[in-house]
């Protein structure tokens, strides 16, 4: 790996470490003043004014201002700001979004395409557990132009507006490529297969946006046949570091 791979990879790494930091989670998280009514009532937002023997005037969602006596007031505390709809429910999900690959191959006197870009679309179910099975497809566009459809399975650690996460897929890859030249004759697909890790950064009323880093592995074959020579089958390995980026529904 040269210097210019290795400070890009170090550098991704170091922001993901701070990313997974707990003060970083906590930021995401920020407290907010909950006042209880005698009456039932429940005020969250940031106190403004708070004298003794005066009216405490709390700012609450949407910059609106109110003015309580403190003799109606039962408690005043803290609390970790209201989560509004952050899709942390069980339900359906689609994650939409590109990758940039780059990477060398085995069984191939040099690299094919050692920098392309692929795009993908995954949808499936989320559980309770925070685990997450699906399907999706995405197209590489690489010089055969591959599709691939694979199985999705991923998980995410914490409940939280933003949440490291890992997947793995495994699935079958088609070159669209048609065969041409006076060589190749015929390109068959293989199996594929990729794992990583990321963070998911959740909005704050719908939807987020997904950043994570992994290894994909596609196994694609060629028929060659010379003229006049007999008939010859290569296999390929490509190996790529994918970058992914997308957003989450």
């Amino acid at each position: 790996m040269n210097t210019k791979n290795h400070f890009f990879v170090t550098s991704y790494v170091l922001s993901m470490l701070l990313c997974c930091h707990p003060s970083c989670l906590q930021a995401q998280n920020p407290m907010q003043d909950v006042i209880y009514l005698n009456n039932g009532s429940v005020f969250r937002g940031k106190i403004t004014e708070q004298h003794a023997d005066s009216l405490i005037k709390v700012r609450i969602e949407g910059g609106s201002i109110f003015a309580l006596n403190p003799s109606g007031i039962d408690t005043i505390i803290k609390e970790k700001q209201f989560e509004y709809n952050r899709n942390t429910l069980p339900g359906y999900y689609n994650q939409t979004g590109f990758s940039i690959l780059t990477g060398g191959d085995q069984n191939y006197p040099f690299y094919i395409d050692p920098l392309y870009a692929s795009f993908y679309s995954v949808h499936g179910y989320k559980f309770l557990n925070r685990l997450m099975t699906g399907a999706g497809a995405a197209m590489d566009l690489h010089s055969y132009f591959i599709l691939q459809l694979f199985a999705d399975l991923r998980w995410e650690a914490l409940k939280h507006a933003a949440t490291p996460f890992a997947y793995v897929q495994g699935g079958y890859g088609l070159p669209l490529t048609h065969a041409d030249g006076d060589f190749i004759k015929e390109l068959r697909g293989g199996p594929m297969w990729s794992a990583g890790a990321g963070m998911r950064f959740y909005f704050r009323r719908q939807g987020s946006f997904v950043l994570s880093m992994g290894y994909k592995k596609t196994e694609i074959n060629e028929v060659q046949k010379p003229f006049g020579g007999s008939e010859q089958e290569f296999h390929y390995i490509i190996n790529r570091l994918a970058l992914n980026f997308g957003l989450g529904f």
